[in-house]
């Protein structure tokens, strides 16, 4: 047992999981999203559209998506 409390590759693992508990418990809000969720906001939509179309041109951008409906 001595013999494996010596070990390098035991020294090795017992860090790695102080760092990972330590990140999680510093860091609980982030093991709350859902990595399947997709938020998109009016920015992310102006982008998407002026990169669709082309056109870097904002008020145009904003017209395009005002004309759009709300229905999926």
């Amino acid at each position: 047992m001595k013999r494996f409390f010596s070990d390098p590759l035991f020294h090795f693992i017992l860090l790695g999981a102080l760092l990972f508990g330590a990140w999680r418990f510093f860091n609980p809000d982030l093991s709350d999203d859902d990595p399947h969720t997709i938020r998109v906001d009016r920015a992310a939509l102006l982008e998407f559209i002026q990169l669709r179309t082309r056109a870097f041109n904002e008020e145009e951008a904003q017209k395009r998506l005002a004309s759009l409906s709300d229905e999926a």
